[in-house]
Parts: C-alpha cells; structure tokens; sequence
C-alpha cells in the first residue's frame, strides 16, 4: 500500500483528492452510472461487462483524506487500491486559490474552486497555441455532481438534439456557460453545491 499512498500524496492535495472521491461517488451514486463513469476502471471489467456494483463497493471502502494523508498505517482491500490507481491515473483537478474580486456579489464567493486540466497532451498544444489569438474567460457550468466526474475528465459535451439532452435549448443548441456565478445558481434552483467553475 505503501507506493500507491505516496504517488496518491505527492500528486495531490487533501481536497483535491477528496473532491475526485467525491465525483466518483456521486456518478457511480446516479441512476445514470452506466454512462458517467467514464473513463471506467479496466480493473473492473470482466469479459468486456462493466463490472458496476465490484466497483461501487471498491470505491466505498476508499479512505477518508485525512486517514490517507496521516502517516497511520492503512490495510485496504486490493479492489479499492485499484480505484485509488484509476484516481491517480486520472488525477487532472487542482485546488487554484479564491479570488473573491472575480465573483459578482460577497454571498457568491465561494470556498473552493478546482481547476480541470486537459489531460491529452495534443489537446493541451491545441488549447495554448488557439489562446494565443483569443483572450481566455472562466466560464461557469451548473450541473449535478453525479455529472462532474465524466465533465472533469472527458470534458463538457453537446449534446443539443440528442437524447442525452437533459435540459432543453433555450438559447439554441450548445453547452451554456455564464461569465457570473449567480446565473448558474438560478439555473440549479439555488443549490449552490452543484456548482462548479
């Protein structure tokens, strides 16, 4: 257990690490966890069949952050330490510190904020090279946290038009962001913890 630990420690921060735990959780949680677990674990893959509920079970028995990052000695079960190498394999979430200039009013400030970062090293050269021409905004995105987990390491995803859509296209076809926090909240029905910049 020792090595996947300090990969996990030197990878990642307390919150950061527990925010992915949590977005695992909430899409394996979902009704929908056939298609927002993804990427799925290949551990948890038998005969080409998504082993859904090994995995659910996996991912319950994954340490709290503190039990984690505390020099105490851990036993986990084989199954939740291939979760914890899935986590670090896809590790793309970074704590970024709170500017509170940059939100609309106090009450909106909010107490973290992650950043995701593209994992694929072309779509990385893409993005920079393309920024080079255009000025780059945050954009904030309401969703559920069952679906954060798919956003946070497939990206966001059109899908105006298709049976995927959730929520209409009240604006037209696309993915909707606002360049103010209190426009996302109204579109959540005020549930401030599902959303995320």
């Amino acid at each position: 257990m020792g090595s996947i630990r300090e990969e996990l420690v030197s990878k990642m921060t307390e919150r950061e690490y527990d925010f992915e735990v949590a977005m695992l959780l909430g899409a394996l949680k979902s009704f929908k966890q056939s298609s927002l677990v993804n990427p799925f674990p290949k551990y948890f893959v038998e005969n080409g069949e998504r082993k859904h509920q090994k995995l659910t079970e996996a991912a319950e028995g994954l340490p709290s952050a503190s039990q984690l990052f505390s020099q105490e000695p851990l036993l986990i079960e084989e199954e939740t330490q291939q979760v914890l190498k899935h986590i670090i394999d896809h590790a793309n979430i970074k704590e970024v510190p709170v500017i509170p200039s940059e939100y609309s009013a106090p009450e909106l400030v909010p107490q973290l904020v992650f950043e995701v970062s593209e994992t694929c090293p072309a779509k990385r050269k893409e993005f920079a090279e393309v920024s080079e021409n255009y000025e780059v905004l945050k954009g904030f995105h309401g969703s559920a946290l069952c679906n954060w987990y798919c956003i946070s390491k497939g990206g966001l995803r059109n899908f105006s038009g298709t049976k995927r859509e959730s929520h209409g296209s009240l604006f037209g076809e696309g993915i909707y962001l606002s360049h103010t926090l209190r426009q996302n909240l109204c579109e959540r029905n005020g549930d401030r913890e599902l959303v995320r910049p």
